[in-house]
């Protein structure tokens, strides 16, 4: 550009013999000139560029305010960020951008030099890996559908005979239904959780009593706990707890833990849901507390039980940790999982009291 400050004047001279995407702008956004590698890739001439509004770069992908914003940031010392570049013909290509300010003799800030890095290549490697990540998703979501389904309806299948032969009395007639029934809920269970997992629904938070939504939770797994012959135990506050939750869901958290803990038992094992207050300076909480019996998970897999797709149990998807911390997430709480060292385990579901509570 002409009649440019003696010291930008040699600065332009020796950006053209640099290979990166550079160009200078003045205090106001102007641009003072383009390299020719900035000028080859937007595909515009130096006469068509100079001068020109530094919005010309990022037409609509930028509003006024972010340019103003830019521009602040990179006088005050520099500005660094991804930004969407256009071609003279319309097309764009993402850029990485960091800038820099040139001062005069006196301080005062004679121009801002950016430099430019396509990463188009970076954004369309990252495309592909998430592809690749979806399709795998996808596997592996098929395949443990298929088989969890699969599984059930043999079982099914098999009690359905049975009971069309007509050769069993009255009691296996009852054990080959409950059978029947039970593993129809655990279908029902999974593709709960297949379902929650996939599209998560937006929780209906109203007051409750917090015993009443456990009790809810601990029916729906009671065909389970039934089957492995698991002994429940309660230990609860002699005064219902108030709690803002979605009823559903919070109760679907409490099946979820109490059928993984009957899964892990061997038959007879115990089962014990503690509910306690836990007063903090900030507010109060209510934990539900599930402890089981049974074997207990190594320490070293106990900070990954909440990962989508964890599990120990080839049969299995893993999803049922994992919805649980979400839940308790969208409700304000948390999910903890701890294994004591004598055995068993300990999920711990805790939602905080409603301020009108007790």
């Amino acid at each position: 550009m002409k009649h440019l400050p003696h010291p930008l004047s040699d600065l332009v001279q020796a950006l053209d013999s640099i290979p990166a995407a550079i160009t200078v702008f003045d205090a106001e956004g102007r641009i003072l000139h383009a390299n020719r590698p900035t000028l080859c890739a937007l595909g515009y001439q130096a006469e068509e560029i100079e001068g020109r509004s530094m919005q010309l770069l990022f037409r609509d992908s930028l509003r006024p305010d972010q340019i103003l914003r830019m521009k602040e940031v990179a006088l005050e010392g520099g500005w660094r960020g991804e930004v969407l570049n256009y071609r003279k013909d319309g097309g764009s290509f993402p850029v990485f951008l960091e800038t820099g300010l040139v001062r005069g003799e006196s301080g005062e800030p004679l121009a801002v030099v950016a430099v430019g890095r396509d990463i188009s290549e970076q954004h369309a490697f990252q495309e592909r890996l998430l592809v690749e990540a979806k399709l795998g998703t996808l596997g592996v979501l098929c395949r443990n559908l298929t088989h969890e389904i699969r599984n059930r309806l043999s079982a099914i299948k098999m009690s359905l005979y049975m009971l069309q032969s007509g050769e069993d009395d009255g009691a296996a007639e009852s054990l080959h239904f409950s059978i029947a029934r039970e593993e129809l809920d655990r279908i029902e269970l999974f593709l709960r959780n297949m379902e929650g997992y996939v599209h998560p629904p937006e929780p209906r938070f109203q007051e409750e009593n917090l015993l009443e939504v456990i009790e809810k939770g601990l029916e729906d797994a009671r065909p389970l706990l039934l089957s492995k012959s698991v002994t429940l135990c309660r230990q609860y506050p002699s005064r219902p707890p108030n709690v803002t939750v979605d009823r559903r869901q919070f109760a679907q958290a409490v099946t979820q833990v109490v059928q993984n803990a009957s899964e892990a038992l061997s038959s007879g094992g115990e089962i014990h849901v503690v509910v306690k207050r836990q007063p903090l300076p900030e507010r109060a909480w209510w934990r539900v507390e599930v402890r089981d019996n049974g074997p207990g998970v190594a320490a070293h897999l106990q900070g990954r039980v909440f990962e989508p797709f964890f599990t120990t149990d080839p049969g299995r998807i893993g999803l049922g940790l994992s919805n649980i911390w979400r839940i308790l997430a969208l409700h304000g709480g948390s999910a903890e999982l701890s294994s004591p060292p004598g055995g068993g385990v300990v999920v711990v579901l805790r939602v905080p009291e409603t301020r009108e509570g007790v």
